[in-house]
């Protein structure tokens, strides 16, 4: 294969002028940094692999230690995607309070309030499912959500925020949508995100505790 085919098969990126973007330097930073931490890791392998070969109870321990480690990691990613997806919809359902807000102060609901109500409640729709979709998927942090025919199943989160949405979503399709059970709905919405929040928050902090702790556990007894 010559040169230009070469080229022509595996292209660089290039941003619309033509140029080939650069990694952003906070990206390469911690690429960078990524990288020496795993060398280091893998030296550090190395090293205890053959400072402990024979002593059983010593490895035993170590492996226990680390296995709660990356234990402790895969809950906090977890959590964090969690925390994430709740801010998300959270900021979609804003056009929906906006807009209810709106036909509250113009005292009527009539088709057309209706419409633009369900227009800008899409948003949060499309956020709740991939809320629900991860929630599905959880292995870390609690039971994985089910819903079936009869009922919702599992993660807590997505339990108490599907629950309140599909009341919300009939009473939007009612011919006659009751304003004040729509404004009640939607507080209800927005307390169970806020509160999920915090229990996102609360438990990311007691894991970053953890893991700071045993690490400088492991690093103290190293000393």
């Amino acid at each position: 294969m010559s040169d230009s085919e070469a080229g022509e098969t595996n292209p660089e990126p290039t941003t619309a002028s033509g140029a080939v973007p650069e990694v952003a330097p906070a990206l390469s930073k911690q690429l960078s940094r990524a990288g020496r931490i795993a060398r280091a890791a893998e030296g550090a392998r190395s090293t205890l692999l053959h400072s402990l070969p024979s002593d059983e109870e010593a490895q035993s321990e170590l492996r226990n230690v680390i296995a709660e480690l990356l234990l402790a990691q895969e809950q906090l990613a977890e959590w964090g995607r969690l925390h994430h997806l709740l801010h998300e919809v959270l900021a979609a359902s804003a056009p929906f309070h906006a807009g209810l807000a709106s036909v509250l102060e113009g005292d009527q609901l009539g088709p057309t309030e209706r419409h633009a109500l369900h227009m800008s409640w899409r948003p949060c729709q499309q956020r709740i499912n991939a809320l629900v979709d991860f929630c599905e998927g959880i292995k870390h942090i609690g039971r994985p959500y089910i819903r079936d025919a009869h009922e919702l199943r599992g993660a807590r989160c997505a339990v108490d925020i599907v629950s309140v949405q599909l009341m919300l979503e009939d009473t939007l399709t009612d011919e006659r949508p009751h304003t004040q059970a729509l404004v009640e709905l939607a507080d209800d919405f927005q307390t169970a995100c806020h509160r999920h929040l915090a229990v996102a928050d609360r438990e990311m902090q007691v894991l970053i505790d953890l893991l700071q702790g045993v690490s400088a556990a492991l690093l103290w007894g190293l000393s």
